[in-house]
Order: C-alpha cells, then sequence, then structure tokens
C-alpha cells in the first residue's frame, strides 16, 4: 500500500502519469495500474481524466491529504525504529540560536537524554555567526538555527558528517517536528 500512495501522490504533484513515471523510475502503464487499483479499492475516481490533461477530483483531493499523513506516519516509524537500534555514548555539544531553536532543544532534550543516557549533552545560546564559527572550530558538534528559508524553519549545521550521538539527536528533533506538524 506504501508505494501505491507514493505513486499516486507523485502523479498528483505532477498532475502527469508520465511525468510520475520518470520520477519513479517505473512504466506508465504500471503507475496506471496503481492509480486504477487504489480506485477499484476505494470506489471512489480519484482524476478527471480530460484528453490530455488530468485533474484531481474533490475524492482526491481529500485522498492526497491523508495519503501525505500516511506516508509521514510512516517515515516518523522508521525514524523512531532507527533509534532503537542506535547505541551512542559519549559528548554531544550543541549550539542554538533564536526562540524556535531553542524551543526544539527544550522539546527535544528530556527525551534524548532518557533515551541515551550515556550521552552528556551540554547546550549553547549564542548568535548564529558565534554559533556556526563554534561548530567550524570543531567546538560544537551541532548548531540548531532559525532558518525561514528552510522547510521546517530551522537549519541545523552541519548537515552531514554528524557523529553518531549528534544524528540521533537530530533523528528525534526531525521526529518531533513531523509530529508536531501532522498535529
Amino acid at each position: 500500500m506504501d508505494f501505491r500512495l507514493r505513486v499516486f501522490l507523485a502523479v498528483a504533484a505532477n498532475l502527469s502519469f508520465t511525468k510520475a513515471s520518470k520520477e519513479l523510475l517505473i512504466s506508465q502503464p504500471a503507475i496506471t495500474k496503481h492509480v486504477q487499483e487504489l480506485e477499484n479499492n476505494y470506489k471512489v475516481q480519484l482524476f478527471n481524466r480530460q484528453g490530455g490533461r488530468i485533474a484531481l477530483t474533490p475524492e482526491g483531493i481529500l485522498f492526497r491529504e491523508y495519503a501525505e499523513k500516511i506516508i509521514e506516519q510512516y517515515e516518523i516509524l522508521k525514524c523512531e525504529m532507527d533509534l532503537f537500534k542506535t547505541a551512542v555514548s559519549g559528548e554531544l555539544k550543541i549550539g542554538a540560536d533564536g526562540i524556535a531553536a531553542k524551543k526544539l532543544f527544550d522539546a527535544v532534550v528530556q527525551e534524548f537524554a532518557e533515551r541515551f543516557p550515556n550521552v552528556k549533552l551540554s547546550f549553547v545560546m549564542a548568535a548564529a555567526q558565534d554559533i556556526g564559527q563554534a561548530v567550524e572550530n570543531g567546538c560544537l558538534h551541532l548548531a540548531i538555527m532559525d532558518s525561514p528559508e528552510s522547510e521546517y524553519g530551522l537549519k541545523i549545521i552541519p548537515e552531514s558528517g554528524l557523529a553518531p550521538q549528534a544524528e540521533a539527536f537530530v533523528a528525534l528533533s526531525m521526529i518531533k517536528i513531523k509530529k508536531y506538524r501532522l498535529q
């Protein structure tokens, strides 16, 4: 079912079976088959097909809303299960600027401490420039900063090459953000 939902969402985003086919790297007939299976399963028409154009029906719009939430929940579940496999210890130094970053840190720190009791967590609040410099200099493992341009309103640096304890903190943070967005 998960894959069919992803197929539907690709078609809905592109309003094209052909573009969805190219995006997902599967044949157009397979895309059509998956959408038809969903329509038959729920006994609704998800797309209006007129000529070479398609558009979401009212049922399709509602289906898209739920499909997006289901996929998001599935991704949260996957992240949660991955965290169970993560065993980390050591020290984690985090810096933050801005109100949103501080709120995120406050929301995650207690759960992180419970899940990873072998990690000593320390936190610094400062201006973005100082926090960024501290990460570059190796004084901090991770920085969480307000960023209106990013999907979640936050920017995490460095974006890759994180220590395992920092990766676990980021994963838990993303889980919290995604759960909050679904409410």
